[in-house]
């Protein structure tokens, strides 16, 4: 028996229950006849250091800070890129090589972009970057720039805004350390 608190403010609680199985003795409440049966290891089987009270239970530290608590603008400072965008300018691209119409015309909301073929991807967050297409995003001024794994920057301005394009400014705009690997490795499909 477990020690019950009498405080109303406190629950009452039970720190394990067990029930017989047939054919397998007793078997903690996380567990399901289907973990128990021949052919079938147990969570426990698998590995002798996991509790048992604990078989079925995730913590907020096993699941990917890519899907925690995050909404539509949750993603830092993910809303300053809404609204529709069109290329002005591209360096770093080889000269041979056309633009992808993909990357002609962008239209950001919330987490969600629709590129210029009409395709619907999301924007990602990966070690404080956010990443479009494998390409980390960034803003200075009203400008949206893109770089791309292939070293391509492509300069955006906001639609309302694009009469009659603008300079390349990629070069002057400061690349930080905090691009990593993990947006170089992403989608190879795109740039």
């Amino acid at each position: 028996e477990f020690p019950v608190p009498d405080s109303p403010f406190m629950p009452k609680r039970v720190e394990r229950m067990e029930f017989p199985v047939p054919d397998s003795g007793t078997s903690s409440a996380f567990s399901s006849e289907a973990e128990s049966s021949e052919g079938t290891p147990s969570l426990e089987d698998q590995d002798p250091a996991v509790s048992s009270t604990s078989t079925s239970l995730k913590t907020r530290a096993s699941i990917p800070s890519s899907f925690t608590g995050r909404g539509s603008h949750d993603l830092v400072g993910m809303s300053k890129f809404d609204g529709s965008w069109l290329l002005t300018s591209t360096t770093g691209q080889p000269r041979d090589r056309e633009v992808d119409s993909w990357l002609v015309a962008l239209q950001i909301t919330g987490d969600e972009v629709i590129d210029g073929t009409g395709k619907v991807n999301k924007l990602v967050l990966s070690d404080g970057d956010i990443l479009f297409a494998g390409g980390r995003l960034s803003m200075r001024g009203d400008r949206l720039y893109r770089y791309g794994r292939t070293g391509a920057c492509y300069e955006y301005q906001r639609q309302e805004a694009a009469q009659g394009g603008g300079e390349a400014d990629c070069g002057n705009v400061e690349k930080t350390n905090s691009l990593s690997s993990n947006w170089q490795s992403e989608d190879s499909t795109h740039d």
